[in-house]
């Protein structure tokens, strides 16, 4: 963020917007934003994410909370290999930002890049936490935790009906939770035909982290109106934070919608080649 604030190159298509310099800065261009956004929007929501796993295990090990210990238990892999697959994402994006000079060992980026790749292998390698998922957590207890989840998006999105500041964050969620239900009927009836679903377990594990940093986004914009009602000094950060969770539910959790289409495509193409052809 600092560097785009200070690294100088080209001018703003709409403008000079730094007329003592001779460019201006890296910030002002929309891709850029857009990789920026993309970075803290993850960032934001994932750390939300892992908190609210963690007041989970808490809810459990304190108060023997067992619908905390079968929820935690189903987003454990979520939360695991989603988080680190988009990490690593979001550090080659931060990386990016800096140009040639992220490619070198000054800058640091670089190191910041290998050390988030290693997160997608250690603790099961995540091609291992989505079938988890998928093979294990969906069917555990006849379902019981998995439609828990989605009785719990529910309830968050009819919590705001008819408030119109959320209804760019709480639709987002209703269309991506709707998808991610439709994965789950797929997979449930490919049960004669295991690889049909295996085949899609990595994008379920993805959309499922798309939706739960929507929840997140949801709650945490609910909770920046209420501080900006309740007259909080603060308001450029909840301002911040209300605008960059409408980011995330307009760039980012459509993708559940690209998820949910390959892997209504079944196993044929991911299976079509024999051994020997690879």
């Amino acid at each position: 963020m600092a560097y785009a604030k200070d690294r100088l190159q080209g001018r703003a298509v709409t403008g000079v917007e730094n007329p003592s310099g001779p460019a201006d800065p890296l910030i002002v261009h929309p891709d850029i934003r857009r990789n920026l956004m993309e970075q803290k929007s993850f960032v934001e929501g994932a750390r939300a994410f892992t908190f609210w796993g963690a007041t989970l295990i808490d809810r459990h090990s304190r108060n023997h909370d067992a619908a905390a210990d079968g929820l935690i238990g189903l987003l454990t892999p979520v939360i695991k290999g989603f988080q680190t697959d988009k990490g690593f994402d979001m550090a080659v994006q931060a990386q990016q930002v800096f140009g040639g000079h992220g490619y070198i060992e000054e800058w640091g980026m670089s190191q910041f890049a290998r050390d988030a790749r290693i997160a997608m292998i250690y603790e099961g390698a995540n091609g291992v936490q989505a079938l988890d998922l998928v093979g294990r957590k969906l069917a555990s207890d006849g379902g019981k935790h998995v439609m828990a989840f989605f009785d719990l998006v529910k309830a968050e999105i009819k919590a705001h009906e008819g408030d119109d500041r959320m209804k760019g964050l709480v639709e987002p969620l209703k269309v991506a939770s709707k998808q991610l239900q439709a994965a789950g009927m797929y997979f449930m009836g490919q049960m004669k035909t295991p690889n049909a679903a295996l085949a899609g377990s990595n994008d379920f594990m993805h959309m499922m982290g798309h939706v739960c940093l929507g929840l997140m986004w949801v709650r945490m914009a609910a909770a920046a109106y209420a501080a900006l009602d309740a007259g909080a000094t603060d308001r450029a950060f909840y301002e911040a934070k209300i605008a960059t969770g409408r980011f995330y539910m307009a760039r980012q959790l459509p993708a559940c919608g690209m998820h949910l289409a390959r892997i209504e495509t079944g196993a044929e193409t991911v299976m079509a080649l024999t051994a020997d052809a690879f």
